[in-house]
């Protein structure tokens, strides 16, 4: 399922209304920044890794307006922080759960 982009021209933020805000940073060279907010759902993976690859490799998730997530929400979060991508303002919730999935992958 796509999600329709919001014609807001400055970061990327998934909102609670599934829609994906893209912002580009100045300048350029700055990483870019993924924003997700509300309820991350499975359907969501697939537009959120697109925006990450538009992104390039120094994009960064930003997690503090994540509310719920499922567990394949947090397989895709632990795969991406394993190829590089940083985790910000990662709910305690959500970094304590990525932990447990880890260890049990070791």
């Amino acid at each position: 399922m796509a999600l329709p982009l919001a014609p807001v021209p400055t970061n990327r933020a998934l909102a609670r209304d599934g829609r994906i805000r893209i912002r580009s940073p100045i300048p350029l060279s700055a990483r870019s920044t993924v924003r997700l907010i509300g309820s991350v759902k499975s359907e969501h993976l697939r537009e959120i890794e697109h925006q990450l690859e538009i992104c390039g490799p120094r994009a960064v998730l930003d997690l503090e307006g994540v509310t719920v997530v499922g567990v394949n929400v947090i397989h895709f979060l632990l795969e991406r922080e394993r190829q590089g991508t940083e985790l910000l303002n990662c709910p305690a919730y959500v970094r304590e759960w990525i932990s447990r999935e880890g260890e049990h992958d070791e």
